[in-house]
């Protein structure tokens, strides 16, 4: 399990792109928030996003959310090799580049030319590991909308957006790796959205854009192999 959770294009100096619609800047994507995005006029069938930082920033995966790309598109960064933009929100880890400036090329043989084309967040830095987790994920589907119960047993409502919560447990985390999941909790707190890649073989391998909601205290148990134990819940954010 690997996070990309430090928002280094927030440092940029430079952010820009010749296909941006002056309708919504480039400079949308430094919003955590999906509803400020950027949308796209693209001419050919890619998108291409120029970002230029002060100094050399380590740089081995993309985050995008909350997009409408085709999952036949590739995203390559200052030339790299290609990787499948397979989800709406995903991560795409590359061969680790150290540069000050990158460029990302984001091609979509699944448009025509003239297409529209957006992207709600925006991220780039270096992935950082997790402890090993549990086998023992649990995975809530959770509704978000109201219900409303008359005198005769008549239901009403609001239906309102569901949204994908799971829960991992860490059974073996080693001192140093407890420094950096409180050093990544106090980062990111309750609020701050991040990409987690599921590595490990199990029912969630794949991309999860979430937060830390349900998880207001980090707790640690030291166990009798001097390690210790610990849980977070991820709740999915859009």
């Amino acid at each position: 399990m690997k996070l990309l959770y430090k928002r280094d294009l927030e440092t940029s100096l430079v952010l820009s792109s010749p296909e941006a619609s002056v309708v919504t800047p480039i400079e949308n994507l430094y919003d955590t928030r999906l509803s400020s995005y950027v949308l796209f006029v693209i001419p050919v069938n890619e998108v291409n996003i120029h970002i230029e930082f002060s100094e050399l920033h380590t740089v081995d995966a993309v985050g995008l959310a909350g997009h409408n790309f085709s999952a036949s598109a590739t995203i390559s960064v200052n030339g790299n090799t290609p990787t499948l933009l397979t989800k709406v929100h995903s991560v795409n880890p590359f061969d680790e580049i150290t540069d000050s400036v990158f460029d990302i090329k984001i091609t979509d043989p699944g448009m025509n030319p003239g297409d529209a084309r957006f992207i709600g967040r925006l991220e780039i830095g270096d992935l950082s590991p997790f402890p090993d987790i549990s086998s023992s994920i649990k995975v809530d589907e959770i509704s978000s909308s109201t219900a409303i119960m008359s005198d005769s047993r008549q239901a009403y409502g609001y239906r309102r957006t569901s949204y994908t919560r799971i829960s991992l447990q860490f059974p073996f985390v080693t001192v140093a790796e407890r420094l950096h999941m409180m050093d990544v909790f106090k980062y990111v707190d309750v609020f701050t959205p991040f990409f987690t890649l599921m590595d490990e073989v199990c029912i969630n391998k794949g991309t999860f854009y979430g937060i830390f909601e349900d998880t207001k205290t980090l707790a640690f148990q030291f166990n009798d192999a001097h390690l210790y134990t610990t849980s977070v819940t991820i709740s999915e954010v859009f």
